[in-house]
């Protein structure tokens, strides 16, 4: 005696009658994550806008300085009195005496210019705290100017000669003709080599920055525990602790800008890049201080969690009887079938009247497959074949048709000796046409035999109107292409491209890429709104080829050989490269010998 099936929708309704609750849990949890990850998305987003914003104006300010040093050779005036005070100090007389008198007039007329442009230029500045160019060759020799607007002084002067002198030249003589930045004990400069019309270093100048000012907004970050800045090698924590980067991205440098989530803190970095130096900045977030207007909320959520285990668990049970173990039966089944087991019977379990109503109509489908199946397959074979050959035979009539005409007309204006060659070349076309060994692929070189008496026979037609010119690499030659599929569509750009203009070039193109092969014939021709319309009812998949005339159903005919041959990833397209270019691609799948259609 057969037990009572029960049916699956009515076991599901009761099941949501009785847990009426769990819609309303879920909605409550789904809204407390939402506003939560919200909240911290749009946190996050925020400081890094204002990290960018910060950095950005960081290198505004930065490239106020670099833009500063470089004036100083834009204006040229400590340039003209180095030279002026070397050619004086360089020319000799026979008194020493006269000689040293000279040379310090000299430098005190130098000293007094360049002071001069020197104070004009950066003592009201509040980028620099001091400015001093010294002489290479003699760095005693020096001028300087600070900016008590900037926080400078003659002491900070002071302290630039008797801490930091020595370290500079140094490190102005890594620089060549570029600017740098030095930081020592917490004292940052500008350093840069002036060089005259002949690339020789003059001296150094060199620019104590006003790191307060130029780095100042950086201290305005919201939830920041900590703020560590990397610039040009300096590093520095600017608020908190020092930030290591290596130790919060295990062991890597960071790179670019983002954000860095670890077991107890959240990182957020931003990198400005600028060709004469970068900055970075590391800010590390306070996330009990992001996350204080959700307090409450995390025992909520564990409120609804544990009410949900039960009603979860019993839910999970019923469905995993009722639902899931069926559906992997049908999957299995499927499965079986997929692998090519046609007729494969699944056992019929009593669980539910819709699962087994599913069963049944599998069993009773995978049977029918199986009959039909050899008969299909058959039929779809000769149905492939026949089309194939229908679509061959569309091309010869029309072509055969235009030889002869251009051969009659040839043979009427010239000797034989003309008429020859093309009844030659025709005589190649009709072999390919015949092909009496029923070959529905051959090789790449051969195909291009039949293209090249084809261009032959037209060339002959259209005299020096056309240019033909051809690029296909040997190692494509011997691949596997359709017969007869790159004739139509160069008879296509001919005929709309070349001819319409009255002379042009025609262009054959080959490559391969990974398993497939591309075949490029470009004309010089225009595509109207019109002509793209067109074009994309002839490549469509099912288009009738008997509805349009001969000139345009090659390229239809082509298209669908090589989707019926190479499925519908391959086939043949026409596009405007430029106002005066249209290509025809034909796009051919590469099949090995044993693996081509017979």
């Amino acid at each position: 005696m057969r037990r009572k099936k029960y049916s699956l929708k009515g076991k599901v309704l009761g099941f949501l009658f009785a847990s009426w609750l769990l819609p309303i849990l879920m909605m409550i949890i789904v809204f407390i994550y939402y506003l939560v990850s919200h909240h911290y998305q749009n946190v996050s987003n925020n400081l890094m806008e204002q990290l960018a914003y910060n950095v950005n104006l960081c290198m505004e300010r930065l490239d106020n300085c670099t833009d500063g040093s470089r004036q100083a050779t834009y204006d040229r005036v400590i340039q003209n009195a180095y030279n002026e005070y070397m050619r004086i100090s360089n020319r000799s007389s026979e008194n020493p005496e006269d000689d040293t008198a000279k040379d310090a007039n000299a430098y005190d007329d130098y000293r007094r210019k360049v002071n001069d442009y020197m104070a004009q230029e950066y003592s009201r500045s509040e980028y620099f705290q001091n400015v001093i160019f010294f002489m290479q060759d003699n760095p005693s020799r020096y001028c300087y100017t600070f900016s008590t607007r900037a926080g400078g002084s003659q002491r900070t002067v002071t302290n630039y000669w008797q801490e930091d002198h020595d370290h500079v030249l140094e490190f102005a003589s890594t620089l060549d003709t570029n600017i740098g930045f030095y930081e020592n004990d917490g004292r940052l400069y500008l350093v840069r080599n002036m060089v005259d019309t002949s690339f020789q270093t003059m001296g150094v100048l060199v620019m104590r920055l006003n790191d307060s000012f130029i780095f100042g907004n950086l201290h305005s970050m919201p939830w920041t525990t900590a703020l560590t800045m990397d610039f040009a090698g300096y590093q520095t924590a600017l608020d908190g602790d020092f930030i290591d980067e290596l130790g919060i991205n295990k062991g890597e440098p960071l790179k670019g800008s983002g954000q860095i989530s670890l077991s107890h803190d959240m990182y957020i970095y931003y990198t400005g890049r600028n060709i004469d130096y970068t900055i970075r900045l590391i800010m590390q977030v306070d996330r009990e201080a992001m996350m204080n207007p959700f307090y409450g909320y995390p025992y909520v959520m564990a409120g609804v969690f544990i009410m949900m285990i039960p009603l979860s668990l019993f839910f999970i049970r019923t469905y995993q009887t009722h639902v899931t173990q069926p559906v992997k039966k049908l999957m299995d089944g499927a499965a079986e079938i997929e692998k090519g087991n046609l007729g494969f019977q699944m056992e019929n379990q009593e669980r539910s009247q819709e699962f087994y109503y599913l069963e049944e109509s599998f069993n009773s489908m995978s049977r029918r497959l199986k009959q039909q199946f050899d008969h299909i397959y058959q039929e779809e074979i000769a149905i492939r074949d026949a089309r194939i050959m229908a679509l061959q035979s569309h091309i010869n009539p029309h072509f055969m048709n235009n030889t002869l005409e251009i051969i009659n007309w040839e043979a009427r204006l010239n000797g034989d000796v003309k008429v020859s060659k093309m009844i030659e070349a025709l005589g190649t076309l009709m072999d390919a046409a015949i092909d009496r060994k029923k070959r529905s692929v051959i090789r790449l070189a051969e195909e291009m035999i039949y293209v090249n008496s084809y261009l032959y026979i037209t060339t002959e037609r259209l005299g020096k109107r056309l240019t033909v010119e051809q690029d296909l690499p040997k190692d494509i030659m011997d691949i596997f292409v359709p017969r007869l599929i790159l004739q139509p569509v160069i008879e296509n750009a001919i005929e709309h491209g070349i001819i319409p203009n009255r002379k042009g070039t025609v262009r054959i193109h080959g490559q391969r890429v990974d398993d497939y092969l591309y075949l490029d014939i470009i004309n010089d021709g225009t595509m109207s709104d019109e002509d793209r319309e067109h074009i994309h009812k002839l490549l469509d998949n099912d288009y009738d080829t008997s509805q349009e005339s001969s000139g345009s159903m090659g390229i239809a005919n082509v298209n669908q050989r090589l989707r019926i041959i190479y499925g519908d990833e391959c086939g043949l397209s026409l596009e405007a490269l430029d106002e005066s270019h249209v290509r025809a691609r034909l796009k051919i799948r590469i099949l090995d010998e044993t693996q081509q259609p017979e």
